[in-house]
């Protein structure tokens, strides 16, 4: 956890008021916390030592008592990052992340940021300068809070903890809240629920200097990388290559959790993992625990089947979570799990007893979120190749496929022909129950047509995999990832949003390689069990939240009485009874309004 106040007015810290601060993120940073003050600066910092080089961490971190820093990080290619401090020496080859992080940021200032990869959140006090300097990692997966009063800045990676700060307002931010109940999540990357608290979007960075305070831009997502073998197994191996890299960086752990279902995604990573410890990695870890949830009574759920079979593989003990009989909401009962912000989950249980379960085997969890986007296939190529006449480029990867599956491949041509006739993809409906003077104020209608109306196509070759990437869904995601969230004290890892594979998998043609994940296949050819590796892509055997609610224990869901909070934002006369909505998804939308409500029972005392 870090935390940080610069009284812009010259005064001194009040030590007493960061030590309570930081003391408030002990949740999350159990070892060791620690402050550093010099004069109206200062920094806090409670340490989860998840990596074999924080043994000898101490943060706040500072080589010459004029620059410290405070950092949630996580460095990816640190061999390579350490040989361009110290070319040809030793000096920083087993440093803690924070210390090359600060090293990186004395030998290039403003630039440091264009010299790292991994995740991280940081704030630099840089005395020389008389300024704050903070970063935040390319993908947004450290989160990044600050809220900017009169006489003083205050920043941290966890919400909760500038909410408690003495001065910081807690009204609601309507339109933050207005987004929740339209779209699950706020869409404007800069702002927060409460209105006096903004976030750092993901790949910018922060300067206070006295009273000023500037965001800007400091990175991009490749949109035009382009790479071409002329042999396909090259394609294959620079991935294997790649992927395995992403995930060894993530492994520097004595132990290591996974969550682990029976799809791809999640047993390639567990299978790379293994087998970086088979091969006797300096970052593989000792032990490696997977963790299955599954559902036994609600519906047939053949996730543990093919989970099993990976865990039988490769030896490995599994955690088993049955979720069947966390009921909605916890039942109705006072919730326990105050989350910062608004989180649409119907069965909050089931999340609390994961994070809980896992935590028990390792600080550090490998998370195989990250296939299905970065694998999305792309109609608009093949519309674009169609309308080029390039049927080449086409018929030969079908062919591919062909052989490589035995069945002729689904490669996009129905999406082709539905863009081509301008079919619209289908979203969530408009829900018909919010307050109509909200609605009107905040233009809430035409702000759902500008979210689902469609973005500039961005890349010429996998327009919409880069819109998913690029797009606001995942930094709030990820934030909903973050321990400062869940409320546990655990790192969560995500070896399929590694930059350097994002973006080589963004610059190979997406057919045939994007079509039922052919290059993930292919590259676990020989690793993973052919029963999973060539299992068809399948949804879950059912959807919870409806079976859930066909259950008799639900029907308290109909009769619960919406907060006057929540009566500000949504027409309770208009909800629909959630147990009988003709549509799932109707449903669920219809359930944001509990979950809202669910999160103001959350905050009050």
């Amino acid at each position: 956890g870090i935390v940080g106040i610069v009284n812009t007015d010259g005064s001194p810290v009040d030590r007493d008021l960061l030590v309570r601060l930081t003391d408030s993120l002990a949740f999350r940073g159990p070892d060791r916390r620690d402050v550093w003050i010099d004069g109206a600066v200062g920094l806090g910092h409670a340490q989860l030592c998840t990596t074999r080089e924080q043994a000898t961490e101490q943060q706040p971190f500072t080589v010459d008592g004029t620059t410290c820093i405070t950092a949630d990080v996580r460095l990816d290619g640190r061999a390579e990052l350490a040989q361009r401090l110290d070319p040809g020496g030793k000096r920083l080859k087993g440093a803690p992340d924070v210390e090359l992080l600060l090293h990186t940021y004395l030998a290039w200032g403003e630039q440091c940021l264009r010299q790292l990869i991994g995740d991280f959140a940081f704030a630099i006090w840089d005395g020389p300068r008389k300024r704050l300097f903070c970063g935040r990692d390319q993908l947004g997966v450290k989160p990044f809070y600050y809220a900017h009063m009169k006489n003083s800045f205050v920043f941290s990676n966890t919400l909760q903890c500038l909410v408690t700060c003495p001065g910081v307002s807690h009204e609601l931010n309507d339109l933050a809240v207005a987004d929740f109940l339209l779209f699950e999540a706020n869409q404007d990357p800069t702002t927060t629920t409460f209105a006096a608290i903004n976030r750092l979007p993901a790949a910018h960075e922060l300067i206070c200097n006295g009273r000023s305070v500037q965001t800007r831009r400091y990175w991009r997502l490749a949109s035009d990388g382009h790479v071409e073998y002329g042999d396909r197994r090259d394609y294959v191996e620079r991935f294997r290559e790649l992927f395995g890299v992403a995930v060894r960086d993530r492994l520097r752990a004595d132990s290591v959790g996974a969550f682990m279902s029976g799809g791809m995604d999640s047993t390639s990573i567990v299978a790379t993992a293994c087998a970086a410890r088979s091969s006797g990695s300096p970052e593989a870890p000792v032990t490696i625990t997977a963790q299955c949830v599954y559902y036994d009574r609600l519906f047939d759920d053949q996730e543990p089947r093919f989970a099993r079979i990976v865990a039988e593989h490769f030896d490995l003990p599994v955690q088993w979570l049955k979720a069947d009989d966390y009921a909605l909401f916890d039942g109705g009962a006072t919730v326990g799990w105050r989350t910062p912000e608004p989180m649409h989950d119907p069965t909050p249980a089931i999340c609390r007893a994961s994070y809980a379960q896992i935590a028990q085997a390792s600080r550090v969890v490998l998370h195989g979120v990250g296939g299905d986007p970065l694998f999305m296939p792309s109609p608009r190529y093949v519309l674009d190749s169609l309308r080029a006449l390039r049927l080449d480029r086409l018929t030969a990867p079908a062919l591919w496929l062909l052989r490589s599956r035995r069945k002729l491949p689904r490669i996009g041509l129905r999406g082709a022909l539905r863009q081509a006739l301008g079919v619209k993809p289908l979203c969530y409906g408009y829900p018909g129950w919010l307050d109509p003077d909200l609605e009107a104020s905040l233009k809430l209608r035409e702000r759902w047509e500008n979210v689902y109306g469609g973005r500039p196509i961005e890349h010429s070759t996998h327009p919409e995999a880069y819109a998913s990437l690029t797009g606001q869904f995942w930094q709030n995601w990820f934030e909903r990832e973050d321990a400062g969230f869940i409320g546990v004290a655990i790192e969560e890892r995500f070896p399929f949003f590694d930059v350097r594979l994002l973006e080589y998998v963004l610059s190979i043609p997406p057919l045939p390689w994007c079509i039922e994940k052919e290059l993930l296949r292919s590259a676990m050819r020989g690793l993973l069990p052919e029963a999973v590796r060539m299992r068809p892509k399948a949804p879950l055997g059912g959807v919870p939240y409806v079976a859930l609610l066909a259950q008799p224990e639900a029907r308290w869901l109909d009769r619960a009485m919406l907060s006057d909070t929540t009566r500000r934002y949504v027409r309770a006369d208009l909800v629909p009874p959630a147990t009988v909505s003709p549509h799932p998804m109707e449903s669920w939308v219809n359930l944001r309004p509990f979950s809202f409500d669910n999160w103001l029972a959350g905050l009050r005392p």
